[in-house]
């Protein structure tokens, strides 16, 4: 990450960069890329396997440089419920499409912050597969003010139970195509 910093004025020089995968990074590293200008010249971030800190997901979340982010993979990572309740709150995500926790360990009470907040308003893809979730926690996502509609729900049962999805999403969904899939736990709207 320090390698990208010192060196993104020539980068970005080189070529209209949209995207950038991230490994290995600390949280001081967050910190520095949220406070970098050519963040705001991305419009997906990976942050694949990092385990942040809060401190780190607040840095980001807060970061006036993320409001061109329309994709934030922040999977495989340990993401606590005060981490979920930054990212939800945030000012600077609003514009997100995708959304991908894959296996970050969110769990009921993650969900439940997640959907207190104004970050899941403009998402239209957000994948929770490889969490320990329940139907608690999935109501409560359902039921957020701020989530839109979801259209299409695709299910792999893993610790989880699948009627949850059922019952809450199936019956208020017009649109609602799909019910299985090869890997995940999806929602996803129309284009």
């Amino acid at each position: 990450m320090q390698a990208f910093l010192r060196n993104a004025r020539r980068i970005f020089a080189t070529a209209p960069i949209q995207s950038l995968r991230v490994r290995e990074a600390g949280d001081d590293d967050w910190v520095e890329l949220a406070r970098s200008r050519y963040l705001a010249r991305l419009s997906s971030l990976d942050l694949w396997a990092n385990d942040p800190g809060s401190p780190a997901i607040a840095a980001l979340a807060r970061s006036r440089h993320a409001q061109g982010l329309r994709t934030l993979l922040l999977a495989n990572n340990e993401l606590s419920e005060e981490a979920l309740a930054i990212l939800a709150q945030s000012r600077s995500l609003v514009n997100l499409e995708v959304l991908d926790l894959r296996a970050s360990m969110v769990d009921t009470d993650g969900l439940r912050a997640l959907a207190s907040g104004s970050c899941l308003s403009s998402l239209r893809v957000l994948r929770l597969s490889h969490n320990p979730l329940d139907d608690e926690g999935l109501a409560a996502l359902a039921h957020a003010r701020s989530s839109p509609v979801w259209s299409v729900l695709t299910w792999r049962k893993r610790r989880s139970a699948p009627m949850a999805c059922r019952r809450f999403w199936r019956p208020s969904c017009p649109g609602w195509r799909s019910w299985t899939s090869p890997s995940a736990l999806t929602w996803r709207l129309p284009p």
